[in-house]
């Protein structure tokens, strides 16, 4: 029996679902960038996938003829009604847990390579603010003379002052690294993978500039503590209530540009110098982590050269964080560095104390680096 074949198409086309719901383009971009995804290559893929059809199309929304016009017209009036895609909630509290987790993780670390070496960052800093010539032979004998005089925990005094600067610094600066790494990572189209290595010494500058710029004031009040007797100063709260009184809240905040300028190489390169070593490692080793010893090894290179870089405008802010109590006037920077090479020369006055710091800088560093490692692992492990 002969059959109408337009009858035949209309009723073939309505019984056949019209197609898959799509969001416009300018939605989708929308939802991509509420989910914290929006670069570049989102917006490419994005494009992409709004112009090609879907799998599951019926063959009445893609080859009937006769039809198009009017499929597509219905299609895209639905496409207009649809919601926009909303990040997943299991994926925003993972996000919740590595920050948490990496602020855990740096807040140890740090709590714990500063302890290790606080009666040597306590000896640099004394020399750091004086006039007194540095060598390893002085530094052991002022180390040793407050053991006599002071008692043996004197070794520690500011390290409170400096725990409570160095907890949030370093959570702070571990996480910001974190989160750079993954936003620089996205940006760039290497989510999931190691940075190359200009966006590697960004993720690492801007993490420190980060929390020194949040910490400084605490900086500050350790240095204080770190040179004055214990009459003067009797605990933090004590420094914070004298300046304020005495030299006004802005000395809070004396010494920040040189501190900033020396932090965004020493975190840069320390950060970057990490990473490279681990890149490197595992490369040519063919295993996925390092041991703890070559972590240890691998943070002590990074201490040992981002410190370096950085030296000179160290002993420039610890001369003007002290400049209140040592007796050396408040200056700018330029006319601090100007002094202390009139005084003391070049190279023995803004590089005084390098080789204690050559000690106690990739102990530091590489007890921090391993510490956050492992217990990035440990969580990690502990969550799954």
């Amino acid at each position: 029996m002969p059959t109408n074949p337009c009858l035949s198409q209309r009723r073939l086309a309505s019984v056949q679902p019209i197609g898959v719901w799509r969001e416009p383009l300018p939605r989708r971009a929308l939802g991509e960038r509420e989910a914290g995804r929006w670069w570049p290559e989102a917006v490419a893929a994005a494009v992409v996938k709004a112009t090609r059809p879907s799998r599951t199309e019926s063959p009445a929304a893609q080859s009937w003829p006769g039809m198009g016009n009017g499929v597509k017209e219905s299609t895209a009036r639905v496409r207009e009604d649809a919601e926009p895609i909303l990040p997943s909630p299991v994926n925003s509290k993972r996000d919740h847990r590595q920050v948490l987790s990496s602020l855990l993780s740096g807040a140890l670390a740090g709590a714990l390579a500063k302890t290790a070496v606080a009666p040597l960052d306590r000896t640099k800093i004394i020399f750091q603010v004086s006039s007194k010539r540095f060598s390893a032979k002085e530094a052991f004998r002022l180390l040793y003379f407050t053991y006599l005089n002071e008692g043996f925990f004197s070794l520690w005094r500011g390290n409170s002052a400096t725990m409570v600067r160095v907890v949030p610094y370093a959570a702070i600066q571990f996480s910001a690294h974190e989160e750079y790494k993954r936003i620089l990572g996205r940006y760039y189209g290497f989510h999931g993978e190691a940075l190359p290595p200009w966006p590697r010494l960004l993720a690492g500058a801007l993490a420190g500039t980060t929390a020194a710029s949040l910490t400084y004031p605490l900086d500050l009040v350790r240095a204080r503590m770190a040179v004055t007797p214990k009459e003067m100063y009797s605990n933090i709260f004590h420094v914070f209530i004298r300046i304020s009184r005495e030299e006004g809240l802005k000395t809070l905040y004396h010494g920040f540009t040189p501190t900033v300028l020396g932090v965004i190489p020493y975190a840069g390169l320390s950060f970057f110098t990490y990473e490279t070593l681990k890149s490197l490692h595992r490369e040519y080793s063919g295993r996925p982590q390092p041991y703890p010893f070559e972590r240890m090894i691998f943070g002590a290179c990074a201490g040992l050269i981002g410190q370096s870089a950085s030296y000179p405008l160290d002993v420039v802010r610890r001369r003007m964080q002290t400049a209140g109590v040592t007796g050396h006037p408040h200056a700018s920077i330029l006319h601090t560095l100007r002094a202390i090479v009139r005084e003391e020369g070049a190279v023995r006055g803004l590089y005084k104390g390098l080789s204690m710091n050559w000690l106690k800088g990739p102990i530091a560093v590489g007890i921090s680096f391993t510490t956050f490692d492992l217990m990035q692992i440990l969580l990690r492990h502990l969550q799954s």
